[in-house]
């Protein structure tokens, strides 16, 4: 690597530590709940139930980093447009071809059965499923599946259910509802794109996978098995249009999971799952302050390998990241990817840095090629940037 490229990834760097330096303030936004103290949940239980109350268990209207930015507008951009992240994506998303990818989709869940059928119904059930067939033999879509629909998609669907109802949304359930499935459908749209195959596994999705986490994350035995055992939130990126091309650039979407080691209160083992495969460990700090290590695989492709059905595999590269967070809502981060366009990406989301009383959310990209992208973000979560065309 030359000097210009060591220099701009030691400068992206130190901007992460240094943020360390910095506490984010508290205050919550307009119209949010003000944050109660969050109790150490993955603590062992006591004679006194320390579970929070439903409502308020995945999403506590922190004032800082990501859970600021949490919104569903945040949410569907984030979640729908998460396959643009992809090293091949067409990020012109003002160039895509939505209506015949829509149909698409459509197609595929109204006549599911014609769909699978087509598929194989060995085959769907073998790869989209049950644990039958890996990645190598061009199956293995049920651990997307399970994990990022199921466990990632129920945990978001209920703290998006917590957003509607803190703010006194008269049907809370509904407008979830609604939103999720307007995420899940641009994902699909996304994914599968204009082609004239329906898809199966947009019928695994849409209707069983994503309808299943929805309706068993609404049970309160489901929700309290989870919250008094691990710690699981969203770390999204910060969507930006970015110019002069008007491409989508840092959108993705990623589950966190975090649970406590056994005789320590100052460590945790934590894994991020959705725009990168990661296993680390967490370190506390004072004042409900966590830096995170991490390492392990990003999917950094998703080709097909079947133009006769549609099937698609992914291709995996490595991938390490540094998180720094204050009770589970993520302040920033810096990842370092293989072979892909974006070698290193910082994240500053809002609380870290102030500017004439404002605290925006800040990236920036050291690309392969050399060059840097940047880029703004508001407290919605979704911003504008400039880089090379």
């Amino acid at each position: 690597m030359s000097h210009r490229g060591r220099r701009g990834l030691h400068l992206a760097a130190a901007a992460l530590l240094l943020s360390g330096c910095a506490r984010p303030g508290n205050a919550p936004q307009v119209g949010q709940v003000a944050p109660a103290a969050r109790p150490d949940t993955t603590a062992p239980r006591t004679d006194v139930d320390t579970t929070p109350v439903r409502g308020a268990r995945f999403y506590r209207s922190r004032g800082w980093g990501t859970e600021r930015q949490f919104n569903p507008l945040s949410l569907v951009v984030n979640g729908g447009l998460d396959q643009l992240r992809t090293e091949h994506a067409d990020t012109r998303v003002f160039q895509l071809q939505y209506g015949r990818s829509f149909r698409n989709v459509f197609r595929s869940v109204t006549n599911p059965e014609r769909v699978i059928r087509r598929y194989g119904w060995n085959r769907f059930i073998r790869n989209e499923l049950l644990p039958f067939t890996g990645r190598g033999s061009g199956g293995g879509q049920w651990v997307p599946n399970y994990q990022l629909h199921f466990l990632g998609g129920g945990m978001t669907g209920v703290r998006i259910t917590e957003w509607f109802t803190q703010r006194g949304v008269a049907h809370p359930e509904l407008a979830a509802f609604g939103t999720v499935y307007a995420w899940h459908f641009l994902t699909e749209a996304i994914e599968h794109g204009p082609a004239e195959v329906e898809s199966a596994d947009a019928v695994a999705d849409l209707l069983i996978f994503d309808l299943a986490a929805f309706l068993v994350w609404r049970t309160d035995r489901v929700q309290r098995l989870v919250i008094e055992h691990v710690e699981m939130t969203n770390w999204p990126g910060q969507p930006t249009l970015q110019f002069p091309d008007r491409t989508a650039e840092n959108v993705q979407m990623t589950a966190m999971l975090r649970v406590r080691l056994p005789r320590t209160t100052n460590w945790r083992a934590m894994t991020t799952f959705g725009s990168a495969f990661l296993l680390g460990v967490s370190r506390a700090q004072r004042e409900g302050y966590w830096i995170s290590l991490a390492a392990g695989l990003d999917p950094r492709d998703n080709p097909i390998v079947d133009p006769e059905t549609g099937q698609r595999t992914v291709v995996l590269a490595p991938s390490a990241g540094i998180f720094w967070d204050r009770d589970g809502s993520l302040l920033a981060s810096l990842l370092v990817r293989a072979g892909r366009t974006e070698a290193a990406t910082l994240n500053v989301h809002p609380g870290v840095v102030r500017i004439a009383g404002y605290s925006p959310g800040l990236w920036a990209q050291w690309l392969r090629s050399r060059q840097l992208r940047v880029g703004l973000a508001t407290e919605l979560g979704l911003g504008v940037g400039v880089g090379p065309p």
